[in-house]
């Protein structure tokens, strides 16, 4: 059967292929590319159902550990013997946050002053949360308040209120930042770019998923190589 879908995959007419694929797209991902992404799938594939859930890492490994997911795009690693893994690149975040909270932009700001203003984030479940204790506590700083929850879009929202800061890529809200809605705050250490990979199972490896996989390295708009440092 594998043979049988691999060969349908190579040589077949893409246009005359029919089924269903079902991805689950971190929420980084569904911001930038994954329209176009999709959009060359539909292109590429006419036949093929694509089903796309956005979730939170742990939501979405939850559901493709149940069965319920095909293929994942989200942040890395990942790790497991009967999983594939393909880097699709490395995002930058930086602290951003409203001009409205007045936080110096002429200087670079040290975690121990960050402390002292709100964190907006996703939930203690995401990457992101996990990243910025970390960033914290190497630094021996400790944030005076966490404000979670679980979409990017309210995280944005409550940022530009100037009801706190938060960690994104600003290659999402150049828009945003360029109408002086969000400023950068330059601190250091920098942040590791956050890889984001693509993952499916091993006993699943058809070749319409590892195409689509293939399909998904390449139409990602993430750095290929990180020239970033790590957090000290």
């Amino acid at each position: 059967l594998a043979l049988t879908s691999e060969a349908q995959t190579r040589i077949g007419n893409p246009s005359a292929f029919s089924g269903r694929i079902r991805l689950g797209v971190g929420e980084t991902i569904a911001l930038t590319w994954l329209p176009d992404f999709i959009a060359h799938l539909n292109e590429t594939y006419p036949g093929l159902v694509i089903e796309s859930v956005v979730d939170l890492t742990v939501g979405l490994w939850e559901k493709f550990d149940s069965g319920e997911l095909d293929l994942l795009l989200l942040p890395g690693p990942a790790l497991g013997s009967n999983l594939v893994v393909n880097q699709i690149g490395t995002a930058q975040y930086t602290w951003l946050a409203s001009p409205k909270l007045q936080i110096p932009v002429d200087r670079i700001v040290t975690p121990k002053e960050l402390e002292a203003w709100p964190i907006v984030t996703l939930s203690r479940d995401s990457v992101l949360h996990e990243i910025i204790e970390d960033w914290f506590l190497s630094n021996e700083a400790e944030p005076r308040r966490m404000d979670v929850c679980n979409s990017l879009g309210v995280v944005l929202a409550l940022t530009i209120s100037g009801l706190g800061i938060s960690l994104l890529p600003p290659q999402i809200y150049q828009r945003e930042i360029e109408r002086n809605e969000l400023m950068i705050i330059n601190t250091l250490p920098l942040f590791k770019p956050i890889e984001f990979v693509s993952v499916y199972r091993k006993d699943r490896e058809e070749a319409l998923i590892k195409e689509i996989a293939g399909i998904a390295s390449r139409a990602s708009t993430f750095d290929a190589i990180s020239t970033f440092p790590s957090i000290q």
